[in-house]
C-alpha cells in the first residue's frame, strides 16, 4: 500500500470514527440556564411582575433544580408540557429590581421513540394546521398512499424537499402550513406546520413542537449570554406517532443538512420542548391578558425568550437575559480522544512502514566492498 493511499485512509479515519462518535453516541447533554428579569423606573414604590414559560421534563429532556430569586410573591403552576411561573411585587417596592430563574436540563442524544396516549386533537386541524384543506389532503393521498410501515417518513421526506427556507430574513407571520404549501416557502414553523398538518390529513397522529435548539457544539463548561434573546434559538420540530410509537422528526434541518435520516427518529441533543405549539399560543395568550389587567405591559416575547412582564409605571422597563453554560457533553471527550489515539496509531504504522522500507532498501543493495 503506497504512501498516498494510506494518507487518504488515514484521512478518512480521522473524520469519519470522531465525528461518528460524536453524532450517533447515545449520551445526555447537560446544560444550566439563568434567566434574568432586570426591573427600573425613575421612581420608588412601583409594582413589577413577570410572567415566565419554564420547559418541564419530557421524552428527550429532563429538567431540574429549578430556583427562583424574587422578592415578591411566586406562584408555580404546570401545564401538561410546560410551566407557568408568575413573580409578583405588591407595591412600594424598589425602583430596581431583578429576578432570577435557574434550572438544568438534561437532553438526551440519540433515537428517540417512545410510549405516551394518542389524543383525537392530534388528527384534528388547528389554527395554522389546516389537515382539512383540499390542497393538503390531495397532496397526503399521494404521499400515503400504500404506506403501512413507518408511515410518517414518507410526509417527513416530502416536507424537507418540497419547502425551501426564504433568502431573506423571516419574522413573524402566522406560519401557515396551507399558505407554506402554496408558496413552498417557509421557515422552521412552516415545515413543522407542513408535516404535521400532512401527516394528520394521513390519518397519522402528529405535533407540532415548539422550544429552543440549544448549542450543542459548544465544548463542555463554555458559557454564552444574551441581552433580549438566548443562547438557544427559537425552533420548531414535530412529534409524530408512528410504527406503534411517539419519534421525533426535523424536517427544517433536514432539508439543509446532508444524511436526512439522520433528522428523524433521533436528536443530536439540542432540543428544548416548551410543548405543543398550540396550546403554548393559548397560554401565552392568557398572560398577555393577565398582563393588561395587572397594569402596563413593559416587555412581552414569545420567542426565543419567553415572558410577560408588567409595571404600574408606564415608563419603567425591563431588561431580559438569558445565560446559558454547557456543564456536561462527554462527546467532545471521545472524540478528541479518538482523534488523538487515531493520530497516534497513525504516526506508529507509518514509522514503522519507514523502518521496514529502509531496512528492504539495505538488503537489495550489493555489496561492493573488496577483499
Amino acid at each position: 500500500m503506497n504512501k498516498l493511499v494510506r494518507s487518504v485512509m488515514y484521512i478518512v479515519l480521522l473524520i469519519t470514527i470522531p465525528g461518528a462518535l460524536f453524532f450517533l453516541l447515545p449520551t445526555h447533554l447537560e446544560y444550566q440556564v439563568i434567566e434574568r428579569y432586570t426591573f427600573s423606573s425613575d421612581q420608588d414604590g412601583n409594582q413589577f411582575s413577570v410572567a415566565v414559560l419554564l420547559p418541564l421534563s419530557g421524552a428527550y429532556q429532563e429538567i431540574n433544580n429549578v430556583q427562583i430569586a424574587w422578592p415578591g410573591e411566586v406562584l408555580r403552576r404546570q401545564y401538561d408540557e410546560v410551566e407557568l411561573v408568575i413573580l409578583d411585587q405588591p407595591p412600594g417596592g424598589s425602583a430596581l429590581l431583578e429576578a432570577e430563574i435557574s434550572y438544568e436540563a438534561s437532553l438526551a442524544q440519540g433515537n428517540m421513540r417512545w410510549n405516551a396516549n394518542v389524543e383525537e386533537s392530534h388528527l384534528l386541524p388547528q389554527k395554522n394546521i389546516e389537515s382539512d384543506a383540499p390542497e393538503l389532503l390531495k397532496a397526503a393521498e399521494t404521499i400515503c398512499s400504500g404506506q403501512k410501515v413507518d408511515q410518517a417518513y414518507p410526509v417527513y421526506s416530502f416536507t424537507a424537499g418540497y419547502l425551501s427556507w426564504p433568502t431573506g430574513t423571516q419574522t413573524g407571520g402566522e406560519q401557515s402550513a396551507l399558505a407554506a404549501y402554496n408558496s413552498r416557502i417557509g421557515v422552521c414553523g412552516e415545515f413543522a406546520n407542513l408535516m404535521t398538518a400532512l401527516n394528520r390529513a394521513c390519518g397519522i397522529p402528529a405535533k407540532s413542537i415548539s422550544g429552543l435548539s440549544m448549542p450543542m457544539f459548544s465544548p463542555p463548561m463554555m458559557t454564552t449570554a444574551r441581552v433580549w434573546n438566548h443562547p438557544g434559538g427559537a425552533h420548531a420540530w414535530v412529534e409524530v406517532y408512528t410504527d406503534g410509537k411517539w419519534a421525533i422528526a426535523d424536517p427544517s434541518w433536514a432539508s439543509q443538512m446532508p444524511f436526512n435520516r439522520l433528522w428523524f427518529g433521533r436528536s443530536l441533543g439540542q432540543y428544548l420542548s416548551y410543548g405543543e405549539v398550540g396550546e403554548q399560543e393559548r397560554i401565552y395568550d392568557e398572560i398577555i391578558a393577565w398582563g393588561e389587567e395587572r397594569g402596563t405591559i413593559i416587555g412581552a416575547m414569545s420567542a426565543p425568550n419567553k415572558f410577560v412582564a408588567v409595571s404600574s409605571d408606564e415608563n419603567a422597563a425591563v431588561t431580559p437575559s438569558v445565560q446559558v453554560k454547557k456543564v456536561k457533553d462527554h462527546r467532545w471527550i471521545l472524540a478528541v480522544s479518538s482523534f488523538l489515539l487515531l493520530t497516534i496509531a497513525a504516526n506508529r504504522i507509518e514509522s514503522r512502514a519507514e523502518k521496514l522500507k529502509q531496512k528492504g532498501k539495505r538488503m537489495s543493495t550489493p555489496d561492493t566492498a573488496q577483499p
